[in-house]
């Protein structure tokens, strides 16, 4: 794994900065990023070991969009609150289909720079499976790929997770959003115990947070990280 600092230095040095000059500077002051925060309200996701993937999915959403907006990136939550995007007390017949066909609504309407569907995983019955992936329709436009690309390096590099973009996903809101640049962050498993313990840590989840928003810094404006074209470092998450 690449040094902390080799991410970090480069871009932290202009927090020091007013948003708005960090936006300019950039270029990301036009920039919106969507989170999607998975579930929520009576769809609560994965549940293992007293963890709820919905929960989860928010805190680490909130998390990052705090990184992105310290950055001077605009951000908007498709939910904000526990409760799903389609308001709990409207009786549907499938409701994870309609808050997916909702999400997806509210990108088409806004049109973000990058949609991250945000998610837990879990494997029936327990088992060893662990670690972050991300995920891209097989039909995915170009920048799409581009970004998955680079935020799996990413996580390769900076976590434990040896987990590589897959393109092998039927997923109904990627499909919906093919046209767009849109991914899916599989965050780590709750039937990890590793995994579940730093899923459910403030301190992990803002770790994590931070590696992602420089990820989708760096491919918002071609920021390259030293290591990457020839530079050298190695990282450590203690």
């Amino acid at each position: 794994m690449r040094h902390w600092a080799s991410i970090l230095v480069p871009l932290l040095g202009l927090l020091a900065w007013p948003v708005s000059s960090r936006a300019a500077v950039w270029g990301l002051a036009p920039r919106l990023v969507m989170l999607d925060p998975g579930h929520g309200g009576r769809d609560p996701g994965a549940e293992h070991g007293g963890a709820k993937e919905s929960d989860i999915n928010l805190d680490i959403a909130r998390a990052l969009a705090r990184e992105l907006e310290d950055l001077g990136v605009r951000v908007v939550l498709t939910r904000t609150t526990r409760s799903g995007v389609v308001r709990d007390k409207i009786r549907v017949t499938n409701r994870p289909r309609r808050e997916m066909e909702e999400r997806a609504r509210l990108a088409g309407e806004l049109h973000p720079d990058v949609y991250l569907a945000m998610h837990c995983n879990a494997w029936p019955g327990g088992g060893t499976a662990r670690g972050a992936q991300v995920f891209v329709d097989p039909r995915a436009r170009p920048s799409s790929v581009a970004l998955g690309r680079t935020l799996s390096r990413d996580l390769m590099d900076y976590t434990e997770t040896r987990r590589d973009l897959s393109m092998k996903i039927d997923h109904y809101l990627l499909k919906r959003l093919k046209n767009e640049t849109a991914l899916t962050l599989e965050m780590g498993y709750l039937t990890h115990p590793g995994d579940r313990r730093d899923l459910t840590s403030p301190a992990r989840q803002k770790r994590l947070a931070r590696i992602v928003a420089m990820s989708l810094v760096r491919y918002l404006t071609d920021i390259r990280p030293p290591g990457r074209e020839g530079g050298s470092g190695k990282m450590g998450l203690a």
